[in-house]
C-alpha cells in the first residue's frame, strides 16, 4: 500500500508533500541560495516566491542564519525532492560535523539526515536518531516547532515499522501542539489518516480527511491541496471503490502542474497502476507497474516505491495467471519491503504463497504463510492480517504445520517413473538476476548472515554463484545505505595492489599528480567483497588486517588514517582449510574474516535445482522456453563449470532461436555427447570424472597445450586446473605442459 504523508518542516519533499508550519517571521540574515542552486530549484519549479526559501530556514536562530549551514541545509530539502537520499545523507553528515555549535541547528540537520536515511531502508537507523532527539529535547533547548516537527517524523518511521500505535501517539501528541485548521495541523492529520488506513479504521480516516475539508478552502494554495487529494486517493483504493478512485486520480493529476519532481511523477503513476488494477484492467496495470519499476529500479533512493510497485505487479501478473513472474516480483517487495515498509513485506510474502499454492507447491505456499503468519505477531497491521486469514479460509488452510514430503521408492526414482519436484525457494535482485535453491538451509544462513555485522566467507568451486550470494547478502542487509563493492583480488597486480586498494596521495610518487581514491573508500557505507581473496600473495593479504580489524587504513604516501564503514564479505574457489594448510591464506586474516561460513555446493551435488535454473536462464534469454526432455538431459551432465557453464551453454544453444521457438532436446544431446555417453558407464561419480576429464582434455587440445589459456578459458586460475587434472587422473607432468 503506497502512502503519501507529510512533513512538518518540509513543505516539498515529496512523497512527503505538506507545507511547513506557518512561519511567523524570517530571519534577519539570510545567505541565499548560490546561482545553480536557484536554477535547480527553477527547474524542478519550487519557487514560486521568495518565502520559500526563507520558510525552510525560518526555524534556524537569527546568528546562523547568514551562516553556510543555510545553504547546505537548503541542499538536503532539495536532494530530498529529487530523491537523491544517498547524497543528501552524506551532505547532511558533512554538515552536522561541521555546523556550529547550536543544539537548534544540530537537530535541524539530524531530522534530515533521519528522513533521508528512511527512505533509503535505514529504519532504525532513523527511529534511533529521532527517539534521542526527544529524550534530549529539554537538555538540548529546542524549540517547541522542532519537537513538534521531530515528533511528527518518528510518527512516519513508526508506521513503516508496523509500530502504528506509537505512530498514532505521535501524531497525536504533535497536534495538540498546532492551531486546528493550520497547514501543519492539516499536514498532520493526513498523517494520522493514513494510520488509519493501515489499522484498518477506514472510518475513522474518513473522518479525519473530511475534517481537512473544511479547512482547505481557507488555506493559501499550495502543496496541502495535493497531499490531500493523494490522501483520498489512498482511502478510495482501500475501500475498492473504483469510480471514486478514478475521479479522484484527475482531481491529484489536475494539481500537479507545478509539481515536476521525480518523485512526484512516479508517484503518480504507481496511483495510476493502482486504479487500473482495481478496474480490473490487469494487463494495463502489469504494464503500467513494470515501466514504473523499471524507472525505480534505476535510480538510487526510490526502495520505498520500488516495493510498491514490485507488489502491485506481482498482484496484477497473478491475477493474468502468471504466477511464475508473479513470485519473482513478490519476492522483490518482499526483501525491498524489509529494509524500507513492512506492509509491503507482509503482503508481498502472502503473494508468494498464493503463487506457489497455485503452481501446486502446496509445502512452499504453507511455509510461506507462516512466515509472513509469525511476521504479524509484534506488527499492527490489522487489516492485512485479516485479508491473510480470509485467503487461508479460501484455499482450505487450516494448519500452517508443512507436510511431510512421501518418500518415493528407489526404484521408482531409479526408473525415472516418479520423481519428486523440489521446492524452490527464489530471491530477485535489484537488477533482475536471480538467485534459486532448493536447500532450505542456506537460506536460513543466508538471512542470518544478511542481518549481522559479521563479516562473511564464501566457499565454492568457479561457477556456483559466489558474487551472486554476495550481492544478494548486500541487498538482504536492513542497515546498508552505501553500494556494492567489488574487488576481483585474481586481477590485482602484485606491485599496485596497495595502490589499488587503499588509493593514492597527490606526489606519493612520480606521477601521482593528483590524489586518487581507492576500491576501499567506494564501499563506505555498503559492502566490500573481496572476490578469489585467497589470490593475492601472503604480503598483500597483510595490507588487510588493520582494514578487517579495526576498519581504518591509508593511502599510499599518505599519513593520515581513514575510516572505512563498511561489510566486509570474501569468497574463495578453493577450500580454505586446504589454503591454509599450503600456507597460501594468512590464519590471521581467515581468523578475521570467519565469522559466518556459507559454502556453496557444486552443480552436479544439487541436480535437483537444474530445472528450476535452466527454465530461469532461458526465460530472461527471451525466447520461447525449453522443453521437458531437454531438461531432462541437462541433469545428467556433471557440470564441472557449474553455473556458469550451465548459462553459457544455455545461451549459445538458444541464440538462434526466436521468441516462440522452444530449446529442444536434439540441440541439447548435439552439444554433450562426451557426457551423455559416458554418464551411463558407471557409477555416478566414475561419470563425473570421465566427463571432467574428457573436458579438460579438449580445453587443453583447444589451447595448443596451454594450461594457462585453457584455466583462463573455463574461469579457473591455472592452479586450479592442474588440480582438476589431478583429480580426475588426466594430469600430465608440469613440464609436459605448455605455459
Amino acid at each position: 500500500m503506497l502512502v503519501v504523508t507529510a512533513r512538518l518542516d518540509s513543505p516539498h519533499s515529496p512523497p512527503d508533500l505538506c507545507p511547513s508550519a506557518p512561519m511567523t517571521h524570517a530571519p534577519k540574515r539570510f545567505a541565499p541560495p548560490t546561482p545553480e542552486q536557484i536554477q535547480r530549484l527553477n527547474d524542478i519549479g519550487w519557487l514560486e516566491s521568495g518565502e520559500v526559501i526563507l520558510s525552510e530556514i525560518a526555524l534556524l536562530p537569527d546568528d546562523a542564519a547568514s551562516t553556510p549551514v543555510a545553504r547546505q541545509m537548503l541542499l538536503i530539502h532539495v536532494l530530498n525532492y529529487q530523491g537523491e537520499y544517498d547524497t543528501a545523507v552524506r551532505v547532511a553528515l558533512r554538515a552536522i560535523r561541521s555546523a556550529p555549535r547550536s543544539h537548534e541547528i544540530g537537530a535541524s540537520l539530524r531530522q534530515l539526515l533521519a528522513h533521508s536515511m528512511s527512505r533509503l531502508g535505514n529504519l532504525d537507523r532513523a527511529k534511533h536518531i529521532l527517539s534521542r532527539l526527544l529524550d534530549r529535547s529539554s537538555t538540548m533547548e529546542l524549540s517547541p516547532k522542532r519537537v513538534l516537527a521531530v515528533r511528527d517524523e518518528l510518527g512516519r518511521v513508526a508506521r513503516r515499522l508496523g509500530e502504528l500505535a506509537k505512530a498514532r501517539k505521535c501524531h497525536e501528541q504533535s497536534l495538540a501542539g498546532v492551531e486546528p485548521g493550520s497547514l501543519s495541523w492539516c499536514a498532520m492529520i493526513c498523517n494520522l489518516a493514513h494510520t488509519e488506513l493501515r489499522a484498518g479504521e477506514l472510518e475513522l480516516a474518513r473522518k479525519l480527511l473530511v475534517s481537512v475539508d473544511e479547512h482547505i478552502e481557507s488555506l493559501p494554495p499550495g502543496r496541502i491541496v495535493f497531499v490531500q487529494d493523494a490522501s483520498w486517493l489512498s482511502y478510495w483504493i482501500e475501500m475498492a471503490d473504483k469510480r471514486e478512485s478514478q475521479r479522484q486520480l484527475q482531481d491529484l493529476k489536475a494539481h500537479t502542474a507545478r509539481q515536476v519532481g521525480p518523485r512526484d511523477r512516479l508517484l503518480i503513476r504507481n496511483y495510476e497502476a493502482e486504479v487500473l488494477l482495481l478496474s480490473g484492467r490487469h494487463e494495463d496495470a502489469a504494464r503500467a507497474f513494470e515501466s514504473g519499476l523499471e524507472d525505480a529500479l534505476a535510480a538510487v533512493g526510490h526502495a520505498d516505491l520500488v516495493a510498491s510497485l514490485a507488489r502491485g505487479l506481482a498482484e496484477a501478473l497473478h491475477a493474468l495467471g502468471d504466477h511464475e513472474r508473479a513470485e519473482d516480483r513478490a519476492s522483490l517487495a518482499v526483501r525491498t519491503g524489509h529494509r524500507v515498509d513492512r506492509l509491503e513485506e507482509l503482503i508481498g510474502l502472502r503473494l508468494q504463497g498464493q503463487c506457489s499454492w497455485a503452481m501446486g507447491r502446496q509445502a512452499h505456499a504453507i511455509e510461506t504463510f507462516a512466515r509472513a503468519q509469525a511476521m504479524h505477531v509484534g506488527l499492527e497491521f490489522t487489516r492485512e492480517r485479516k485479508v491473510l486469514t480470509a485467503k487461508l479460509e479460501a484455499l482450505g488452510i487450516t494448519d500452517l504445520t508443512p507436510p511431510e514430503r512421501a518418500e518415493v521408492a528407489p526404484a521408482a526414482v531409479a526408473s525415472g517413473r516418479a520423481r519428486r519436484s523440489p521446492d524452490v525457494i527464489q530471491l530477485a535482485l535489484a537488477d533482475g538476476r536471480q538467485f534459486l535453491t532448493t536447500d532450505h538451509e542456506l537460506h536460513r544462513q543466508l538471512v542470518r548472515a544478511a542481518n549481522s555485522d559479521l563479516p562473511v566467507l564464501i566457499e565454492g568451486e568457479t561457477g556456483t554463484g559466489k558474487e551472486l550470494v554476495a550481492m544478494l547478502l548486500h541487498e538482504l542487509r536492513t542497515i546498508s545505505t552505501g553500494p556494492f563493492v567489488v574487488a576481483d583480488c585474481s586481477a590485482l597486480p602484485e606491485t599496485l595492489v596497495e595502490a589499488e586498494l587503499f588509493g593514492v596521495a597527490r606526489g606519493a610518487y612520480t606521477g601521482a599528480t593528483e590524489a586518487r581514491a581507492g576500491i576501499v573508500a567506494n564501499a563506505e557505507g555498503g559492502t566490500l567483497f573481496l572476490d578469489e581473496l585467497p589470490e593475492l600473495s601472503l604480503v598483500a593479504q597483510a595490507k588487510l588486517l588493520r582494514l578487517l580489524q579495526e576498519g581504518t587504513y591509508r593511502r599510499v604516501g599518505e599519513t593520515t588514517t581513514r575510516k572505512l564503514r563498511a561489510r566486509f564479505i570474501a569468497a574463495s574457489n578453493r577450500p580454505l582449510a586446504e589454503l591454509m594448510s599450503e600456507k597460501k591464506l594468512c590464519s590471521d586474516l581467515f581468523h578475521r574474516l570467519n565469522g559466518h561460513r556459507i559454502q556453496l555446493r557444486p552443480l552436479r551435488e544439487r541436480q535437483d535445482e537444474i530445472p528450476a535454473l535452466a527454465r530461469s536462464i532461458v526465460e530472461r534469454m527471451g525466447i520461447g522456453g525449453i522443453e521437458d526432455d531437454a531438461v531432462s538431459l541437462l541433469e545428467r551432465a556433471p557440470w564441472s563449470g557449474n553455473v556458469r557453464e550451465l548459462e553459457m551453454l544455455l545461451r549459445v544453444l538458444g541464440s538462434g532461436l526466436g521468441r516462440d521457438e522452444k530449446l529442444d532436446a536434439e540441440r541439447v544431446r548435439q552439444s554433450l555427447p562426451a557426457v551423455l555417453e559416458s554418464y551411463p558407464a558407471g557409477g555416478l561419480r566414475e561419470s563425473r570424472l570421465a566427463a571432467e576429464r574428457s573436458r579438460l582434455g579438449q580445453l587443453l587440445q583447444a589451447h595448443g597445450g596451454n594450461v594457462t589459456a585453457a584455466a583462463r578459458a573455463l574461469g579457473i586460475s591455472r592452479q586450479a586446473f592442474y588440480k582438476a587434472l589431478r583429480r580426475t587422473g588426466g594430469a600430465p607432468r608440469e613440464d609436459a605442459v605448455g605455459n
